[in-house]
């Protein structure tokens, strides 16, 4: 079977695909809004998405103009892996800064999945035919990889995070013979990383350069490999040339050995998609409200200044959640003083406007150096320490000086790009395309 056309897969029975992902931070919506755009365009196809209590509700309320998912799309619940009893706002938030949330999802896989998948299969159209791909979030590679190879049924990992930190998190323990090569215990890690310019070792994540590595990153980066696609959230006219390293890992082993069938560019899956929670789902975030009836999240009142959202009502607005992307794309919006999560910087791009950057972990130091150097959209705020002269300086650099003006320019040709690859004959729906046309040989 070998549908060529768009036209041709509406018509393809595609057989009952799984998605698995990690319901935590962006990583869902990224995944449901693939799932989505996979499913509207092979509607004989059967999508079932693997989700747990919380996430399921927030991924549908609401939807871009209230539209339901695609009927031949069914959500099922999973297991969080967290005990019954672990219900209470405090609780929950005070687990979640403890990473204690992802760590109990982490040990129910993979048979929260197995569950899910019982589930889903007795619910499917094709009550006879048995699950014929998976599509899982990268960061459950390290569950979804020994459960697809039992169940022999092929799988694809999508990575949500940015695409140019794939190359260096697959080799940090390269990169960590590296360091042990070249940095004093002195040395301030700013020296570019050989062979992976112009990533520095200080981008990495904090202690990743120890003889442990990442505990966490690397089972996954072994895991990925076994996956037959790897589908990224980006845009190939977005992705320059220094990306071309991960994709050549991906695409050759060590030994030059193919061990990747397809590498496929999505698009940016977080735009213009943008989902809420529920105020169900919020609720357990917040804990007061003010005179004027905003709610705040537990414990910002306490971190700000006091007298502080009263001095700056008039110019200023304190807010516990907003749609980011729709604030980005107001005119009146000169700037971003962003963390530099890589989606956080696509809605930037999106809306057109320059970043000041203050990376805090994971890939944000990464991100920020392509926001800086290879971009050229941003500037990072010095020593990556917030003060008031160092980001009144950042201010002054990106809405009055030559610089700025060049910054808005480069992140104007960047959203022209994203928005070329995300039309009707964009690279992303093309992408897309030969992905479900793969999927589709191996349903039976």
């Amino acid at each position: 079977m070998s549908p060529t056309s768009k036209q041709g897969l509406e018509n393809v029975d595609g057989g009952h695909i799984v998605i698995c992902p990690f319901p935590f931070t962006c990583h869902p919506t990224a995944l449901f809004n693939l799932t989505i755009k996979l499913a509207t365009s092979s509607p004989q196809t059967d999508f079932s998405f693997l989700t747990t209590h919380t996430n399921k509700l927030s991924l549908l309320y609401p939807r871009n103009n209230n539209a339901p998912p695609p009927t031949n799309l069914k959500l099922h619940t999973i297991s969080d892996g967290l005990p019954d009893h672990n219900n209470s706002a405090k609780e929950a938030a005070d687990n979640h800064k403890n990473f204690y949330h992802m760590d109990r999802f982490n040990e129910a896989m993979p048979g929260n999945f197995k569950q899910g998948i019982d589930a889903a299969t007795k619910a499917s159209n094709k009550k006879k035919k048995k699950i014929s791909y998976i599509i899982a979030d990268a960061l459950c590679a390290v569950g979804v990889a020994p459960m697809a190879k039992e169940m022999e049924v092929p799988w694809a990992a999508l990575w949500v995070n940015a695409p140019f930190a794939l190359h260096p998190f697959s080799q940090m323990d390269h990169i960590y013979q590296l360091s042990l090569q070249l940095l004093s215990p002195d040395d301030d890690h700013n020296q570019i990383i050989p062979g992976f310019s112009p990533l520095r070792f200080n981008d990495l994540p904090e202690n990743s350069l120890q003889p442990t590595g990442m505990p966490y990153l690397g089972p996954i980066m072994r895991a990925l490999p076994e996956a037959s696609a790897i589908v990224l959230n980006a845009s190939r006219e977005i992705c320059c040339t220094p990306l071309s390293s991960s994709i050549s890992f991906f695409l050759d082993g060590p030994d030059h050995k193919p061990q990747l069938g397809k590498l496929f560019f999505a698009g940016c899956l977080t735009l213009p998609s943008v989902l809420t929670t529920t105020p169900s789902s919020s609720s357990s975030l917040v804990n007061s409200d003010d005179d004027d009836g905003t709610i705040f999240p537990e414990g910002l009142m306490e971190k700000l200044p006091r007298g502080f959202v009263e001095r700056t009502r008039e110019y200023g607005k304190v807010v516990p959640w907003v749609r980011q992307v729709e604030v980005l794309r107001h005119g009146a919006i000169g700037v971003q003083v962003t963390h530099c999560g890589y989606n956080s910087v696509l809605e930037s791009i999106f809306g057109g406007v320059p970043l000041i950057c203050r990376p805090v972990w994971a890939d944000n130091h990464i991100v920020a150096r392509w926001v800086e150097e290879v971009w050229d959209i941003g500037v990072g705020v010095e020593g990556g320490i917030f003060t008031k002269d160092g980001v009144c300086r950042c201010l002054a650099v990106v809405l009055g000086e030559e610089k700025g003006r060049e910054m808005r320019a480069n992140v104007g040709a960047l959203r022209e790009k994203m928005l070329a690859a995300a039309g009707p004959n964009g690279s992303a729906g093309k992408d897309l395309e030969a992905l479900l046309e793969m999927m589709m040989m191996h349903a039976g």
